[in-house]
């Protein structure tokens, strides 16, 4: 009997294996990306399977960095029908993104896009609704016009990859981040200052030698008093706390250690009977560390809630905790 013939792979059956065999013969073929199965191909993955087509768009360039992807670009946008408009809308973001930002990545491969201004440096996650702001907020500066919920998600999807596969990999922090012999705190203002803190004192920076990003949630915190303009006096932190005497010194230890990412994590376990203020405590505990708008969170229901928490916020803070699971 003979053996049946496998059938070759075709783009509307299989654009994946159709590109995957172009990809081979790009190597010592440019012309390859312009043939008509391999456009259809792409523009159908492009239309069913948009992280796909960005793999595999970057696969091509990677196989023969003297094909044009751009060319290629402009076939898929000619094949799709109806998309000349979604399509012009996109480049002209991701046009505008790489006019006004760098994109690069952090260790764990998040795209990361930083915004240098005339008066600040802002630093957003790609996938942020604080990047997506003011992606928008650009884009109708620009254009006077809206960007469609479809036309959006292409485009950070395409600048993302930009950032993974073309950008530096840097360090990002939340909050606070060593520097030097001392550290940074993020003010997280409007201004997007942080205060620098030396063994010889501290100073306001306008821009930081760190990368900070932010939260939607993370809330400013109030800008520092010189000592010379005002006398501090720690002793008034108590009136609005209920800290026993003897808890003091160690309530003040755990509030510096706050601010220094290189140092074991300690753990401040607040005990009292009910009506005992420990709530009120740890909100006011958070707010000279790292306020929220959702200072307290009630009991996590897994592990992984914690894990989430904590990528979003510097201090987790959690409240009416009768005992913890081993895990």
């Amino acid at each position: 009997m003979d053996a049946a013939a496998t059938p070759a792979p075709t783009p509307d059956t299989d654009p994946v294996g159709v590109i995957e065999a172009a990809l081979v013969r790009l190597v010592d073929d440019v012309g390859v990306l312009a043939e008509e199965d391999v456009v259809r191909a792409f523009s159908i993955l492009k239309a069913t399977d948009l992280p796909g087509y960005l793999r595999l768009r970057h696969a091509a360039k990677k196989a023969n960095r003297d094909c044009s992807v751009t060319v290629l670009d402009k076939l898929v946008r000619d094949e799709l029908p109806g998309s000349d408009d979604d399509s012009s809308a996109l480049d002209e973001l991701v046009a505008l993104v790489r006019a006004q930002c760098q994109l690069h990545h952090d260790a764990d491969r998040n795209a990361v896009a930083v915004i240098p201004m005339p008066s600040r440096r802002e630093v957003w996650r790609v996938y942020s609704s604080g990047f997506e702001d003011w992606l928008r907020a650009a884009y109708w500066r620009a254009k006077e016009m809206g960007v469609p919920e479809t036309t959006m998600k292409s485009a950070l999807a395409t600048l993302a990859a930009a950032g993974i596969n073309d950008g530096d990999e840097i360090e990002v922090h939340v909050r606070a981040a060593r520097c030097g012999d001392g550290y940074l705190i993020d003010l997280a203002d409007e201004q997007w200052q942080a205060i620098h803190v030396t063994p010889q004192g501290w100073r306001v920076v306008n821009e930081s030698p760190v990368y900070f990003t932010r939260t939607p949630s993370m809330r400013p915190l109030p800008m520092p008093v010189p000592i010379g303009v005002t006398h501090g006096d720690v002793g008034l932190l108590w009136q609005h706390t209920n800290i026993p005497a003897h808890s003091r010194l160690m309530v003040l230890a755990w509030l510096l250690d706050c601010f220094r990412p290189d140092t074991p994590f300690p753990v401040l376990e607040l005990v009292g009977e009910q009506g005992s203020a420990k709530s009120t405590t740890q909100s006011v505990l958070r707010s000279l560390v790292d306020p929220n708008k959702v200072m307290l969170r009630g009991r996590p229901k897994t592990v992984e809630d914690v894990f989430v928490a904590a990528a979003n916020n510097w201090l987790v803070s959690y409240e009416n905790l009768s005992g913890l699971t081993p895990e």
